[in-house]
């Protein structure tokens, strides 16, 4: 019996000091910015609402501590203060939380971000079948990078083409026209973010150039056909033209194809 005594008193006294070694909440003083992720999960697409702040620190995963308060039609995210990481990934970066609301069923709801002990931000979230909107009726340190995030529909695929040179913009079109011969269309989709991709025009996007890396042409068309057969049709290129031509192709049901892959 006594070696239990022992043996239980060592646990409570270690279970002690690990839990004196967690790191306080600390006070957060800074602006603080609200960006809409629409992140693909197992074939469904998240709603995240990632809390940053202005201020950098020098580990890349500091924590912003929070509390999600949710009753019938309203929604309040209580921002408490920052919380250092056990274990420091040495990078600069600002503080983050991020805040899933995917559960919400479509209709409004009042929203409200509480921050230093008041509401920083007051707006209305409304939830349709095609997009998260939020209406802002009052900010003050903290502002939305932006307001609006869009559901990807079903059978959307999108992509983005990389070559180094010009020569490679006529072999880049060759496979849109074969994505077009697989009963790829130009898609209706309107213009904003999608979470996965940023749309600014249907279809086929303008070619850009990057800076130091050549060019990329981004794609979305809408798709009802298999996705092996799209993937086959990137490993073809894969095959013939390899790392002149990058190739990244996704859809709306988390499959991908990436030519350096298929190789």
């Amino acid at each position: 019996m006594k070696h239990v005594f022992t043996i239980s008193l060592h646990f409570l006294l270690a279970l002690s000091a690990f839990s004196q070694k967690k790191p306080k909440v600390q006070p957060l003083l800074t602006d603080i910015r609200i960006t809409l992720l629409g992140q693909l999960e197992n074939g469904k697409q998240k709603f995240v609402l990632e809390y940053a702040s202005d201020e950098v620190y020098e580990c890349s995963n500091v924590a912003i501590v929070y509390e999600l308060v949710e009753s019938e039609g309203k929604i309040t995210v209580k921002l408490q203060g920052k919380q250092d990481p056990e274990v420091c990934l040495t990078a600069i970066g600002p503080a983050k939380a991020r805040v899933d609301l995917s559960h919400l069923a479509e209709g409004e709801y009042e929203f409200k971000t509480q921050y230093r002990n008041y509401a920083a931000t007051n707006a209305t979230l409304v939830v349709s079948d095609d997009t998260w909107k939020f209406v802002v009726h009052e900010e003050s340190m903290i502002t939305f990078n932006r307001p609006i995030l869009r559901k990807i529909p079903k059978g959307t695929v999108w992509g983005k083409l990389e070559y180094n040179t010009e020569n490679q913009r006529e072999v880049a079109s060759s496979f849109l026209q074969d994505l077009e011969k697989e009963q790829c269309e130009i898609t209706d989709l309107k213009e904003g973010n999608y979470g996965e991709f940023y749309l600014r025009t249907s279809g086929r996007q303008i070619e850009r150039k990057v800076e130091g890396e050549g060019w990329e042409m981004p794609f979305v068309y809408h798709y009802a056909g298999e996705f092996e057969r799209l993937k086959i049709l990137v490993k073809m290129y894969a095959g013939k033209y390899g790392d002149d031509l990058r190739i990244r192709l996704m859809d709306d049901q988390g499959n991908q194809a990436f030519s350096w892959k298929l190789k």
